[in-house]
C-alpha cells in the first residue's frame, strides 16, 4: 500500500513538473513573440507579454513587458468609418478631429476622448479630404464631384463648389483632390484632377485663380503660412510654387519621378516637404529651391502623406506599410515609428501643441498617439541634451537630476511636475548629485571640476568650490550632513567639511585628498564614483586600477581594497547596501561585482551589461540592486541570488545615473538623451500599468496565431 502511494506521489510530482515546464516554455515563447512584434504593433507586444506572464513569471516575459511599454504610444484606437479613411485633421484649437472616408461621410470627434460629435453625409461616395478653416468655424471636404464647406457645429452646408470636369472612358466626371484654406480664411485652394488647381473666393463662391502648368492630375495643395505662396503636387512628379495673389508660377521643383501624394510647408514657411508614390521624401529651401533633405522609405511601398510638426524640427509621414514615422527635418534620422494599423496608412494630423498625432487608413481605424518621450511610468525632460546622476530625497517626495546646461532640476515624481531649478553664478555643467539625509541640502559636482551645495529651503547655493582640475562625475554627502566627498578624472578623491564652508567659494581647501587611484605609469587616472558608508566611517571610491578602495574619510588611510578581477582596468560605479554589509562595484567591461565588506569575499559577479556600468543603487530594504550602463539599459538584480530581475528599456542614449525611490516601488534613471525615466519595480505594478495602457484585446486571429486557440 505504501509502495503504491509512493509511486502515485512520484507520478503526481512528475506531472506537476511537466506542467510547470510547459507553462515556462509557453511564457518564453510568447515573450519572444512580444519582442518580435515591437516594430509591427507595440500594443500587440504588450498584450502578448501580459499573456506570457499569466502563463509563468519568467525573466523573458518581464523583460518583454518592460521593453514594450515605452514603445506603446497609442492613446485611443477605434473604428471611425465602415470603409477606408482618406483624411484626418485637428481643429486649430486642438479640441476636435475631423475624418473623411470612402463611406460618403465626414465625421467630427472630440480629440481628447475620440467620442463622435457629428456626422456629415456628403452623398458623394469617396471623401478625399477634410480641412478646418484657420478660425475653426468652417470645415471643407472634397469628394469625387465637388467641395463642400460645412458648419462644424450644426452640420449645415455653407457652400458647395464644383470640381473640374475630367474626361473618362465611361463618361465625364468631376475630379477633386485635396483642399487648403488660405491663412486668413477668405480663400480655398482646390487640387483638381484635370491638372489645373483653382483658388476660390469663399465670400462669393467664385474662382479667382486657375493654376496652369502641370501635365497630369493634381492631388495636393498647400498655402505657405504667410499666404504669399501656394504649393501643388502632381502626377507628373513635379512640385510647383505659385504666387498666391496672381497665380504666376514662381518655381518648378523636379526632384521626384513618381506621383506626388502630398506637399506641406514648415511652420515658418522656409521649407517645403513632399512625398511620392515611389516612397521618397524631399525637403526644399523655399527661397533658393535647393533640396536640403532627401530620403527613401525604409519599407516597401510609398509614402502617402507628410506634415511638419509645430516646432518645425521634424516631419511626420504615413505609408503603405501601415506605419506613421517621425523624421528629423534636418538630418533625416528617424525619431519615432508608430505601428499598429492593419492596412495602408493614408493620412495623419498633429495637434497644435505637438503632443498628439492622429492617424487614419485603409482599416477604417482612427488612432491617437502620444508624441512625447516613450515612457514606462513617466519620462521627464531635462532639456539640456545630456543628463547625469539622479537622486531621491529621503521622503520620496522630490526627485532631482543633474543637467549639463547648468541647472539641477527637482520634480514632484508623483505628478511629474517641475518644482525647482537650481544653478550657480557662473553656471557649471552638472554631472554628479546627492541629497543630504535630512533633505535640507542638495550637492552637485560638475564636468569642469566644480561642486556646489544648495540650501533647499531658500534655493541658495551655500557653498561652491572649484574642487578639481578635471571632470567630477560623482559626489556624496556624509550621513550626518557635515562632510562632502568628491572624485575626479584628475585621479583624486577629496573630503570637504561643508559645515565650515557656508558661503565659501573658489579656493576652499579639502580636509583630505586621496591619491591612491593614481598610477604614474598610465595615462588615464580616474576616480569615477564615490560614496559614504551608511555609518559614515568609510568612503568607497571606484576608479583606475580596476579597484574599489575603502578608506577613512578623516585621514585617507585605506582600510580595504576590492579588486575587479583579472584584467580589470577601471571600476566605474560603487554603492553600499543600506546595512553596510555589502558593497557593489561596476566595471568598464559591463560586469558588476558584489562583495562582503567584512571579509572582502566576492559574493556575486553579475555579467549582464555589454558596456560600462556607471552607477549603482541598492533598494532601501537591501534586497535589490539597480545598475545603469552605457549600453542604453538599466537592470535590476536580486541581491541574495544574483539573478537578474528585469531589464529596463527606452533610453536613447547612455544611462548615466540610477536611483531607487525610498519606498522601492520605482526606480529612476538619468540618461545622456536628456531624460529622466521612471520604471515600475514590482511586477504587479507593471502589469496593472500595462492593462491601463492597452486599448484593445487580442483579436481572434491573434489568439489563434500566438495562443493556438480557436475562438
Amino acid at each position: 500500500m505504501e509502495r503504491r502511494e509512493a509511486v502515485r506521489r512520484r507520478e503526481l510530482e512528475t506531472a506537476r513538473r511537466l506542467a510547470e515546464q510547459v507553462q515556462l516554455a509557453g511564457s518564453r515563447e510568447l515573450a519572444a513573440a512580444a519582442v518580435a512584434n515591437l516594430h509591427v504593433d507595440p500594443e500587440r507586444s504588450v498584450l502578448l507579454a501580459l499573456e506570457a506572464l499569466s502563463r509563468a513569471d519568467t525573466l523573458e516575459a518581464r523583460n518583454a513587458l518592460h521593453q514594450a511599454l515605452p514603445e506603446l504610444r497609442v492613446l485611443h484606437s477605434m473604428p471611425a468609418h465602415d470603409a477606408p479613411i482618406h483624411a484626418v485633421a485637428f481643429s486649430p484649437d486642438g479640441t476636435r478631429l475631423a475624418t473623411a472616408g470612402c463611406d460618403a461621410a465626414a465625421r467630427i470627434w472630440d480629440a481628447a476622448t475620440c467620442r463622435l460629435l457629428l456626422t456629415l453625409d456628403t452623398s458623394v461616395g469617396d471623401v478625399f479630404s477634410a480641412e478646418w478653416s484657420p478660425d475653426g468655424t468652417c470645415l471643407a471636404t472634397s469628394g469625387v464631384t465637388d467641395v463642400t464647406v460645412w458648419d462644424p457645429i450644426t452640420g449645415g452646408r455653407l457652400l458647395t463648389l464644383p470640381g473640374a470636369f475630367v474626361g473618362h472612358t465611361a463618361g465625364v466626371f468631376r475630379g477633386v483632390g485635396r483642399v487648403a484654406f488660405s491663412p486668413d480664411g477668405t480663400r480655398l485652394a482646390v487640387a483638381n484632377q484635370d491638372g489645373v488647381p483653382k483658388v476660390w473666393d469663399l465670400a462669393t463662391g467664385t474662382p479667382v485663380l486657375s493654376l496652369t502648368g502641370h501635365d497630369e492630375v493634381c492631388w495636393t495643395v498647400a498655402f505657405r503660412p504667410d499666404g504669399a505662396l501656394l504649393a501643388t503636387g502632381s502626377g507628373d512628379g513635379t512640385v510647383r510654387l505659385w504666387d498666391a495673389h496672381d497665380g504666376r508660377e514662381v518655381r518648378c521643383l523636379r526632384a521626384h519621378r513618381f506621383y506626388i501624394d502630398r506637399v506641406a510647408f514648415s511652420p515658418d514657411g522656409a521649407r517645403l516637404a513632399a512625398v511620392d508614390d515611389g516612397g521618397y521624401l524631399s525637403i526644399w529651401d523655399v527661397a533658393s529651391g535647393e533640396a536640403v533633405l532627401s530620403l527613401a522609405s525604409p519599407s516597401a511601398g510609398s509614402f502617402r502623406s507628410v506634415l511638419f510638426l509645430p516646432d518645425g524640427s521634424a516631419v511626420a509621414t504615413t505609408g503603405f506599410d501601415g506605419t506613421a514615422r517621425v523624421w528629423d527635418a534636418s538630418t533625416g534620422r528617424q525619431r519615432l515609428l508608430l505601428a499598429g494599423h492593419t492596412g495602408s496608412l493614408l493620412d495623419a494630423a498633429v495637434s497644435s501643441d505637438g503632443r498628439t498625432l492622429a492617424s487614419v487608413g485603409v482599416d477604417g481605424l482612427l488612432k491617437a498617439w502620444d508624441l512625447g518621450p516613450g515612457r514606462e511610468v513617466l519620462t521627464l525632460d531635462v532639456r539640456s541634451g545630456t543628463g547625469g546622476k539622479v537622486a531621491y530625497a529621503a521622503d520620496g517626495r522630490r526627485l532631482a537630476a543633474a543637467g549639463t546646461d547648468g541647472k539641477v532640476r527637482i520634480w514632484d515624481p508623483s505628478a511629474g511636475e517641475l518644482v525647482a531649478e537650481l544653478s550657480t553664478d557662473p553656471r557649471h555643467p552638472w554631472s554628479g548629485l546627492a541629497y543630504s539625509r535630512d533633505g535640507a541640502h542638495l550637492a552637485a559636482s560638475a564636468i569642469d571640476g566644480a561642486w556646489a551645495v544648495w540650501d533647499l529651503a531658500s534655493g541658495r547655493a551655500v557653498a561652491t568650490t572649484a574642487g578639481h582640475a578635471n571632470l567630477s562625475p560623482s559626489i556624496a554627502i556624509s550621513p550626518d550632513g557635515r562632510f562632502l566627498a568628491t572624485c575626479s578624472h584628475d585621479g583624486t578623491a577629496k573630503v570637504w567639511d561643508i559645515s565650515r564652508q557656508q558661503g565659501a567659494g573658489g579656493a576652499a581647501a579639502p580636509l583630505v585628498t586621496f591619491t591612491d587611484h593614481i598610477q604614474p605609469a598610465t595615462a588615464s587616472n580616474w576616480v569615477h564614483d564615490i560614496v559614504f558608508s551608511p555609518d559614515g566611517r568609510l568612503v568607497a571610491s571606484a576608479g583606475s586600477g580596476g579597484v574599489v578602495h575603502l578608506w577613512d574619510p578623516a585621514n585617507g588611510r585605506i582600510r580595504l581594497t576590492l579588486a575587479g578581477g583579472e584584467g580589470a582596468r577601471l571600476m566605474t560605479g560603487v554603492a553600499f547596501s543600506p546595512d553596510g554589509r555589502l558593497i557593489a562595484g561596476g566595471q568598464i567591461n559591463g560586469s558588476v561585482r558584489v562583495w562582503e565588506v567584512a571579509t572582502g569575499r566576492v559574493m556575486h559577479v553579475l555579467p549582464g551589461h555589454s558596456a560600462g556600468v556607471f552607477d549603482l543603487d541598492f533598494s532601501a530594504d537591501g534586497r535589490l540592486l539597480a545598475s545603469a550602463s552605457f549600453d542604453l539599459l538599466a537592470k535590476i538584480w536580486d541581491v541574495q541570488s544574483g539573478e537578474e530581475v528585469a531589464t529596463l528599456y527606452g533610453n536613447a542614449g547612455r544611462v548615466m545615473g540610477i536611483a531607487f525611490s525610498p519606498g522601492g516601488a520605482q526606480v529612476a534613471t538619468g540618461g545622456e538623451d536628456g531624460t529622466v525615466r521612471l520604471y515600475a519595480v514590482r511586477l504587479e505594478d507593471l502589469v496593472a500599468l500595462a492593462r491601463t495602457r492597452v486599448t484593445r484585446l487580442l483579436t481572434a486571429e491573434e489568439r489563434q496565431k500566438y495562443l493556438h486557440l480557436v475562438s
